[in-house]
């Protein structure tokens, strides 16, 4: 999805997801407050083979996606640049009681000019990435 000036939710509340999309590449989307709205049910298997989320320039996006499950088990890639509402990356839907959330095969993340950005998942207190120990100089 890019360059849609006036779209407020990419996939709105009721979208029929069955599990199966494997990238998320949205750009240019100046009203968005958020990519997958809430109201996803645990059962629904919702983006079970998401492995790719890329976001850029999305000024107004709040939340990225929803968590219904306490695990993204594809998810690999984190690319998210020039969003400057974005506080968190996930955030816990209805059904979601987990304290901790698990992203076995995520490798790279790239955030970048988000300075309202909070943490990675909202109300979580342990991310459980697979990556590399990281070096800050």
């Amino acid at each position: 999805m890019e360059r849609s000036s006036n779209l407020d939710v990419v996939f709105p509340q009721g979208a029929d997801e069955d599990g199966r999309l494997e990238i998320i590449w949205a750009s240019d989307l100046l009203k968005a407050h958020c990519i997958w709205s809430r109201g996803i049910k645990s059962s629904d298997g919702y983006l079970q083979s998401l492995q790719h989320l890329h976001l850029r320039s999305c000024p107004s996006l709040r939340f990225a996606l929803p968590m219904a499950l306490p695990s993204f088990p594809s998810l690999e890639t984190l690319h998210i640049i020039h969003c400057g509402d974005l506080r968190h990356i996930f955030v816990p839907d209805t059904e979601f009681q987990s304290t901790s959330i698990e992203f076995p095969k995520l490798t790279t993340i790239h955030l970048h000019d988000l300075p309202s950005h909070q943490q990675i998942c909202e109300a979580v207190e342990k991310v459980t990435p697979a990556l590399e120990p990281l070096s800050l100089s």
